[in-house]
């Protein structure tokens, strides 16, 4: 007795179930590289931020005095990296500047869905000596 059974389909089935699962990974995937590129971009370029103010201190570009003028060339710097001036703090006795920024990441979902908002929220903090 010969068994007829119905395939059709069973490939089409298969392969829409494969794109899905591979649509699904593509995804978590940007969504890893959207925040791992943001917490560690930032945090080099607040070292490159701060290294750079303390070089212009230290080169008298910058007055090492006047605060208000040492906050507004950071917060240009940090501007043009797409990034949130969080605090400026010159350590005189020490001779260190630092800074701290904020920047959120370019994601597809974690940046939008309310719960998981604050993952997408890069802080970091750099440092360089003045002298």
């Amino acid at each position: 007795m010969v068994s007829l059974t119905d395939e059709r389909g069973v490939v089409i089935d298969w392969l829409a179930k494969m794109i899905l699962i591979l649509a699904i990974l593509g995804v978590l995937a940007f969504e890893a590289g959207a925040l791992a590129v943001n917490y560690f971009g930032l945090d080099s370029k607040a070292n490159e931020i701060a290294l750079e103010i303390a070089t212009d201190i230290q080169d008298g570009a910058l007055p090492e005095t006047n605060d208000l003028i040492i906050e507004r060339a950071t917060r240009a710097l940090a501007r043009e990296a797409d990034a949130k001036l969080v605090a400026v703090r010159y350590d005189r006795e020490a001779d260190i500047f630092h800074v701290t920024l904020k920047r959120s990441a370019s994601t597809l979902l974690i940046s939008r869905l309310g719960a998981t908002e604050d993952w997408g929220v890069a802080r970091s903090n750099g440092q360089a000596p003045t002298q």
